[in-house]
Formats: structure tokens, C-alpha cells, sequence
């Protein structure tokens, strides 16, 4: 039996990595939707093996927040009704993933194996970007689609639009897991990983990948050597000031990001800016407000936003109010309750739950200038903890139960 189960790990594990590979390469594609199938079917044959499913509180709200959608489209209160409806279709296929994902993970009880997937998958998969970019590898941001750039590449004659900042957030989150590997391992192949995905958020030229880089460096240092002052101090200080020199000395590498930073930097600093992406951030942003101060408690719908501008809001929780008003951002986020008081009530926390509860902390920081309510990159994150604080529950259950016999 316990080798049966090493097996379906190994095969579970797998069909993870294609999915994850096919995320971060082909996203929204073709290739990327029959990985996932692959994913949800395998999960399926899974649970139907062992009969029992897991839920979890985090689902009823994700189910109470697209009846509130339906709500609006029946009282007529959303802007376009098809596209709303194509948006709550999406929505649902995310739920059906995300279920699946928590009870795979909670059966497979391997958080390490799927950490070591995640690095695995932003490996290859930045490894494969920076082939298809071979030519103009160091000529601009990698894996940028935008505007007349907005095709990456084709693959059997289909274009293939990919996304820095979701490259870059896979790479910097695979750092974090691979120091923490590391610290647990001493695998210096680890190490290694994380210097090339350090180099895959640069070479992105992603300001939001940088940043959440640089607070994962500080975050996992401190949590690794948090009884060891000077040397924790010393290896924030190299890891920060290495990318920090990095991508301020080197011309190449400052033409990606390092000018794009200073700009960001001096913009928050209340300077002006010409730099083409935050004036087009900006813009969005004052278009959703100018919608939000129109119906502030309702919204307009999901989808409506990209509908009439074809593009975001560019920040979630802007996005949140336009799709539902102040109805709608509160019962998006009610799922931070759980989380956060989850959390809280754990006694003794041990590094993974530390890890994936500052991920989360992290994506609300992302969410600011990121919409990421369609997508499972992130999304994925919140079950995934979940799926962990079930874990430790149920060893804790089981360790009581054995000491309660003897």
C-alpha cells in the first residue's frame, strides 16, 4: 500500500510540473487548459480512489462571491451580461482546480515534494523562456508581451503570449523555496537554483518581481538564522546589495530593470515620470476610480472593466470594486479572516506554514498593482496553505490519538 502510494506521488507530482511548466510558458492557451484537464482528471481518479473529498471554508466564500455576481445579473446591476457570465465560467473551472489541489495535497501530505515541483517547474520552464528569447536575450525584457510585442512567440503555428510578471513571480517564490531547501538539505544544488531564478526576475525586467525578491531574501534569512544576528545581517546584506549593484552597475542589466526601478522609485517619491507603464497604470487606475465613484456598492460586474477598455484595472482591489462595489471587495477578501486567524491560533509554527502564510502576504502586496482574482498562479497559494494547516492538524490528532492508547 505505502508503495502504491509512492506512486501515485510520483505520477500526482508530474502531472503538477506539466501544469505549472505550461503556466508559466503557454499560459492561457491551448497547451496550458489540457494540462490542466490532465490535472483536475488525475485528481479526480484520486479522490474517487480513496472516497473522501476535502473542503474547506476558503470555497464557500470563493462560492458565496460568484452567487453575489449571479445576484447582480439578475437585478440587472452588471454592465454587460454575457461578459460577466464568461467571467463566472472561468471562475468556476479555477474553484474545480483549487478543490482539487487541496485534497491532493492533503492526501500526498508532502509539502517538501511540492516545493521541489514548483522549483523543478520554474526551472525548465524559465530554461525554455530563455531559449525561445535566445536572440534577444539581453535586448529587452524577457518574456514581455505587451502592446505591438503582445505575441512572445509560436508554437505549431498558435501564438503564445507569456507574462514577465508571472515568470518573475514563479522565480521568486522558487528562491524562497530553494534557500529554505537548502537550509534543510545542504544540497548545494539548491543554491544554484536560486542564483539562476534570481537571474530569471531580473532578466524579466518585472518591478513587482524584484521587490517581492528582495523581501523573500530578507524573510527566509531571518527566519532561517533568526539566533545567528551577524550572519543573517551579512547574507541580507549580499543578497540585497549584490542585486542592488547588479542591476544599477551592469549597462545590460540596468537597461532592463534597473532604470525601470529608479523610475518607480521616483515616481512613489512624487517626481514625474514619462515611463510609458506607470502613466498607463495610472490611467487605468483613474478610469476605475471615475466608475467606482458612479456605483460604489454594487459595481459593474466582473469583466466589465476589460470589456470597455480592454485591459485591467491593474490593481485587484480596484478591480474588486469596479466587478461588485464595496459588497463585492469585502466578500472577495473575507477569506483573509481564516487565514490570518489560522495563523494566529497555531501554537507552534513551524517554517512551511511561516513560508506559505508570507506568500500570501506577499500576493496581497502584488495585489495593489496586480489583478490576480482570474488567476491560479496565485490563487493556488491560499488552498496550498490551507491544505498545510489541515496536515498539521491531522498529525496532531494522530499524535494525541497514539499517546491517548499508550
Amino acid at each position: 500500500m505505502e508503495n502504491l502510494k509512492k506512486k501515485d506521488s510520483k505520477i500526482i507530482f508530474l502531472v503538477l510540473f506539466v501544469y505549472l511548466f505550461f503556466t508559466n510558458v503557454a499560459n492561457y492557451t491551448i497547451y496550458s487548459d489540457i494540462a490542466l484537464f490532465l490535472l483536475i482528471l488525475v485528481s479526480f481518479i484520486y479522490i474517487l480512489k480513496n472516497k473522501k473529498i476535502y473542503l474547506n471554508v476558503y470555497f464557500l466564500l470563493y462560492v458565496i462571491f460568484i452567487i453575489y455576481q449571479v445576484f447582480l445579473i439578475f437585478t440587472k446591476t452588471v454592465m454587460n451580461e454575457t461578459v460577466t457570465v464568461n467571467t463566472l465560467q472561468t471562475m468556476l473551472i479555477n474553484l474545480i482546480f483549487l478543490i482539487c489541489l487541496y485534497n491532493l495535497l492533503i492526501d500526498m501530505n508532502d509539502m517538501n515534494g511540492f516545493m521541489k515541483t514548483y522549483v523543478l517547474a520554474s526551472i525548465f520552464s524559465l530554461a525554455v523562456i530563455m531559449l525561445i528569447s535566445r536572440d534577444n536575450l539581453f535586448s529587452g525584457r524577457l518574456a514581455h508581451a505587451w502592446g505591438e510585442d503582445s505575441v512572445s512567440y509560436y508554437f505549431l503555428g498558435r501564438a503564445v503570449s507569456m507574462s514577465s510578471n508571472l515568470v518573475a513571480t514563479f522565480c521568486a517564490i522558487s528562491t524562497l523555496f530553494s534557500i529554505y531547501l537548502y537550509s534543510k538539505s545542504k544540497n548545494s544544488k539548491y543554491i544554484l537554483f536560486s542564483l539562476f531564478l534570481i537571474f530569471g526576475v531580473i532578466l524579466t525586467g518585472s518591478r513587482k518581481g524584484i521587490l517581492i525578491l528582495l523581501l523573500y531574501i530578507v524573510f527566509i534569512f531571518n527566519m532561517i538564522y533568526k539566533r545567528k544576528i551577524a550572519l543573517k545581517i551579512i547574507l541580507i546584506i549580499i543578497g540585497i546589495g549584490g542585486i542592488g549593484i547588479a542591476i544599477t552597475k551592469i549597462p545590460v542589466l540596468y537597461d532592463i530593470i534597473g532604470e525601470r526601478l529608479i523610475e518607480l522609485l521616483q515616481h512613489f517619491f512624487g517626481n514625474d515620470t514619462a515611463e510609458g507603464s506607470i502613466m498607463a497604470r495610472e490611467r487605468f487606475t483613474n478610469y476605475a476610480i471615475d466608475w467606482i465613484k458612479e456605483k460604489p456598492l454594487l459595481g459593474y460586474g466582473v469583466g466589465a472593466f476589460k470589456y470597455v477598455y480592454d485591459n485591467v484595472t491593474e490593481s485587484n482591489y480596484l478591480e474588486m470594486l469596479v466587478s461588485g462595489g464595496v459588497f463585492g471587495l469585502i466578500i472577495y477578501y473575507l477569506y483573509s479572516i481564516p487565514v490570518i486567524k489560522r495563523f494566529l491560533v497555531i501554537k507552534e509554527k513551524d517554517d512551511v506554514v511561516k513560508i506559505l502564510f508570507f506568500i500570501i502576504l506577499s500576493i496581497w502586496i502584488i495585489e495593489y498593482g496586480s489583478v490576480t482574482f482570474l488567476s491560479r498562479a496565485y490563487l493556488m497559494f491560499i488552498p496550498v496553505y490551507f491544505a498545510y494547516i489541515k496536515i498539521l492538524k491531522n498529525e496532531k490528532k494522530e499524535s494525541e490519538r497514539y499517546e491517548r492508547s499508550n
